[in-house]
């Protein structure tokens, strides 16, 4: 489990989208996905550039401590995203929060470091 398992879900995103399908009934709410894949993103970029062992090792690590601080089970929330991959639209709003998200803490973060990006 690597950087290739976040890989494989956005492949799963764009084979298997069909809108046509009704919206399906998630276990979490939209708030707290959209959360933890934040998290998920944070995480797989910290794995980027590691060795495959380590970052496999690392990678169980960060998902339990996903889990532990957003008070899911990653089974059901990763059945959730699934279900959402399913319906373009609502993944793509979904995902585009999810980069707002990352983007606005890492502004906050070169805010506080003294950094200014153009």
């Amino acid at each position: 489990m690597t950087v290739r398992y976040a890989l494989n879900i956005l492949a799963i995103f764009f084979i298997s989208c069909d809108s046509s399908k009704p919206f399906p009934e998630l276990a979490y709410s939209e708030d707290k996905i959209q959360a933890v894949m934040v998290d998920l993103y944070i995480a797989n970029v910290a794995l980027y550039n590691l060795s495959e062992s380590d970052a496999d090792s690392l990678q169980v690590l960060y998902r339990e401590q996903i889990e532990t601080i957003h008070d899911v089970d990653m089974a059901i929330m990763e059945a959730d995203i699934e279900k959402l991959q399913g319906h373009l639209a609502k993944y793509q709003e979904l995902h585009r929060a999810v980069e707002d998200t990352i983007a606005i803490r890492l502004k906050e973060k070169d805010a506080k470091s003294g950094k200014v990006k153009n």
